[in-house]
This record gives C-alpha cells, structure tokens and sequence, in this order.
C-alpha cells in the first residue's frame, strides 16, 4: 500500500472523534450516584472511548460493569483529595489538560467549518498515492561466494550462455533451482544494493558488475518491470482524508502564527 507519512499534526486529532454531545447530567439518567454526585451517561462514553478506543461501538455487559465500577473509584478518590487540588503541581497539569481539550475541541469545530472536498480528496489520493506507486520489478540472480566467481558468471553471460541454465548450475541461493527466479517485488523490499542494481539495470539486461550483499556477490537479470497497482481510493480513503485534514490544520496554523507575536529561541521557528 502506498501512503504518505502523515504529517505530525494529525496528533493533535487524537480523541477528536468523540461524536458524543454533552449532556445534561439533570434531565439524563445518571449511570451512578457517588455521595451525591452524578456520573453521567456522557462521562462514561468519554471514558469508555478513553479506555477502549473509538472504533468499539458497543461493550459486553461484564465490560460496561467494569467500566462503571472503574468510573466510581475514580469518583471517590477525586472527592477524597480535598487539598490535592490547590497542589502547584496538579494546577499545572489542570492547565495543560485543559490547553489540551480546548485545542482538540478547535480543532474539530475547525474541520468541522471546512470540511475536505471529494474533488480534494480525489486530487490528493491521485497525486499522493496513485501517481506516487512505485515500480515493480521481475528480476533473476546467480548468488556466488565471490567476486571472482561473480565476474566468471559475468564473462559466461557475455558469451551467450543461459541465465537461468547458470543459476540453476551455480547459484548458492534458494532460488537457484528454480533459475534464481526472485519473483516479482518493489525496490523498498529488498536490499538496498539489490534495489539499486536493479533500477539502474534496463529490462532484458544483467548487470554488468557483480553486487555484493551480505550473502554473497550477486549477478542480477531484470526480466521484466510494471507499475504497481495502487489501493482503491475506497481502500485509502480515510488516510487520504487525514492527509487533507492535516493540510487544512497546518494552514490554519500557519495563519494563526502569521498573526502572532512570538518570542522564542530559534530552534521553534
């Protein structure tokens, strides 16, 4: 699959995808009461999305028992703190938390009044992904122990003699009785002086000097290459989307710190 590293800023969408709306803990009915307080039906889906992920659309009964019960404890050690909470330390962290929150919840509400286009998405998946899928490569080899015995190889070819007839006689590796088939594979797949011999080696020719990898010194045919089929933009599509949204952050970003004024060391710049 061919996919872009998505850009760092898609981090700051972790936990954005809590679609629940808040709701009032005096018309829901509440899931526990702990020495008069609350816990709403909404503090357990934060918490359940939190501890299990976004993508569990439902829990087993014995599931949502330990949540609760988990909801409850954490309920009566916070009413049990009393002091803690004016600790310099826990209001540092309270802040942070609360830097945190409020910059997700921008964030959605941001992508939320801008949402990516289909055409921009379909642009973004044929530039980034479809035009971006590298070439596939059908390639044999005659794995030797040395050079000398590579450049042989080397000479035979140049005398006519049959690739495959030689690999099959000569070559060390497991593929030799098959011809030193390697079958077919992209450059990222294979040894980086492969991959390199490869892509410089035209179809239908051998590479005119031996490769050295750490099994030995190779001789290299490029039987046959093709473009790589790229995934369906229904298989990619909620990266693609990721890539775009990351896009529409950034440039809000941007725009945000064009406005600001900002004194920091150069290493943030």
């Amino acid at each position: 699959m061919y996919l872009p590293i998505i850009f760092t800023l898609g981090l700051l969408l972790i936990g954005a995808s809590v679609t629940s709306k808040a709701e009032d803990a005096t018309v829901s009915t509440p899931i526990a009461v702990v020495n008069g307080n609350a816990i709403s039906k909404h503090s357990f889906e934060l918490y359940r999305q939190m501890r299990i992920g976004t993508e569990n659309d439902t829990v087993s009964d014995d599931q949502r028992h330990k949540l609760i019960k988990e909801l409850i404890n954490r309920e009566l050690i916070f009413l049990d703190s009393g002091a803690i909470l004016k600790n310099p330390d826990v209001q540092l962290e309270i802040q942070e938390q609360t830097r945190n929150i409020v910059t997700r919840y921008r964030i959605r509400k941001l992508l939320e009044d801008h949402p990516p286009s289909e055409g921009e998405l379909k642009r973004v998946y044929k530039q980034q992904i479809v035009e971006a899928a590298s070439t596939e490569y059908h390639a044999r080899h005659v794995l030797v122990e040395t050079e000398k015995e590579a450049l042989s190889i080397i000479i035979e070819l140049d005398n006519g003699a049959d690739f495959a007839a030689l690999a099959k006689k000569k070559s060390m590796g497991s593929s030799g009785p098959q011809g030193g088939d390697l079958g077919w594979f992209s450059p990222n797949q294979v040894m980086k002086p492969i991959a390199d011999a490869v892509t410089r080696t035209a179809v239908g020719k051998y590479t005119e000097k031996p490769v050295q990898t750490d099994f030995g010194w190779h001789v290299i045919l490029v039987e046959n290459k093709r473009k790589a089929e790229p995934p369906s933009f229904e298989d990619v599509e909620k990266q693609v989307r990721i890539i775009v949204e990351n896009k529409i952050i950034g440039e809000f970003i941007t725009g945000l710190r064009n406005k600001a004024t900002i004194k920091a060391g150069a290493e943030i710049k």
